[in-house]
């Protein structure tokens, strides 16, 4: 594993944050190539503070789509978090308790440059004293009740995120929130449950068209990312109840919405699907609408199975095929782990420990990067292990180390298995 130095500013950092992306451009491209799986990042930001740290997610690749203000950076990797403070941390005291003996202007002088383990060591001990880590009883389970009422503010002052708007991405917590109500009514808004269960909820932006960019692309990305969806829903001012954990089954342009001025405009509408709800009596159907059998996913090349889990929607589902759309995603990303680990524990090396009814090494699928499991997901975060290796991910007093690992194992395993396709 290597590790890396990246400077940037708040506002660049903020950016990278919501879309998982950093960027490089000129004599920095030949650093970044240099980049990969697994390696760990630290974050300098300006006035000797720190956004962080993030593991890399992605091979590099070249973008030239803007998403920051100032430039371009069309050098590219993808990240996940592994150590982000709410808000930038100073570390003025720290640097010159630590590494007085190197002046901080040459020492964050470059964009990006190979950091010793040494010093990476200092940083990530000073970091975790400054930040509140999870436990790994809180990471075992989802962290709100259904039907319970909460108060908005105790729901932010706990995880964080934005208190305003419908669309919250707490950057300590692989967790979206999603709050819904009527006060949006008026500029287009109709969340609501549909007939078959799935829920319409409207994306965000009050003015002009709807695109997917912050809160509209963490709701879509949040299988990519690694994200769950948790959607409250108002019963009075500053009051929500937790209705469920959700999944992005699909979305639908809807044009001719009145925005807040009252000009036309195109909204998203998501469609969403209660978590434990995947509709397993009924045929599973692809992104095009159309059924897929249930002994497809045994039979198919494993990269076949692996594209299903992560193929984009192609056109507009209608609401019941979006929910067994969910469960064909669902269904592919656990039998595509399965399949990889072809009887053999990806934890521990070991034989499973029994076979199933059908005649198959019984393995159980786990989600490092969520605080649940179950439901479609991105491969590169999935991996098949026992029984005893789940419990240890999700209850030993060493899971949140033990996690970490099979993290790192399941994004190289995944690139393992496109590279020999």
């Amino acid at each position: 594993m290597n590790f890396w130095l990246v400077v940037t500013t708040e506002q660049n950092w903020r950016i990278c944050l919501e879309h998982r992306v950093w960027g490089v451009e000129g004599n920095a491209a030949r650093t970044i190539a240099r980049a990969e799986l697994g390696d760990e990042i630290l974050v300098h930001l300006d006035h000797m503070r720190s956004g962080g740290i993030v593991k890399v997610s992605s091979a590099v690749y070249y973008d030239e789509t803007r998403i920051w203000p100032d430039r371009v950076y069309p050098h590219r990797i993808r990240f996940g978090p592994v150590l982000i403070p709410s808000e930038a941390v100073d570390i003025r005291d720290f640097y010159g308790q630590n590494l007085s003996a190197k002046d901080p202007r040459g020492y964050f002088r470059s964009t990006m440059r190979s950091l010793p383990k040494e010093e990476f060591t200092l940083f990530r001990g000073f970091l975790e004293k400054k930040t509140r880590k999870q436990s790994p009883a809180e990471r075992s389970m989802v962290p709100f009740e259904v039907g319970r009422i909460y108060s908005r503010s105790e729901i932010h002052a706990r995880h964080g995120g934005q208190e305003q708007g419908g669309i919250s991405t707490p950057a300590e917590y692989p967790i979206v929130l999603l709050f819904t109500g009527e006060s949006g009514g008026k500029y287009g808004y109709t969340d609501g449950w549909e007939p078959d269960g799935t829920f319409q909820y409207s994306g965000e932006g009050q003015i002009g068209d709807m695109d997917f960019s912050g809160g509209n692309l963490a709701v879509r990305d949040h299988a990519q990312r690694g994200e769950d969806l948790h959607l409250f829903q108002y019963v009075s001012t500053g009051k929500v109840r937790y209705i469920g954990q959700m999944v992005y089954a699909g979305h639908r342009l809807i044009p001719n919405v009145p925005d807040r001025n009252g000009n036309p405009r195109t909204a998203i509408v998501f469609q969403l699907a209660p978590l434990l709800s995947e509709i397993r009596e009924e045929a599973p159907v692809d992104s095009a609408g159309s059924e897929v059998r249930r002994s497809w996913y045994w039979e198919q090349p494993l990269q076949d199975v692996r594209a299903a889990a992560v193929e984009p929607q192609r056109t507009e589902l209608k609401p019941q095929q979006a929910r067994r759309n969910v469960y064909h995603r669902s269904e592919a990303v656990r039998v595509y782990v399965l399949r990889r680990a072809n009887g053999l524990c990806e934890g521990c090396g070991k034989p499973a420990p029994f076979m199933t009814r059908d005649g198959r090494p019984y393995l159980e699928p786990h989600h490092t990067s969520r605080l649940s499991d179950g439901g479609p997901d991105h491969p590169k975060w999935v991996i098949a292990v026992c029984p005893t290796c789940h419990r240890r991910a999700h209850y030993a007093d060493d899971a949140e180390t033990y996690n970490e690992s099979l993290k790192s194992l399941a994004i190289r395993l995944d690139s393992q298995t496109q590279e020999t396709a």
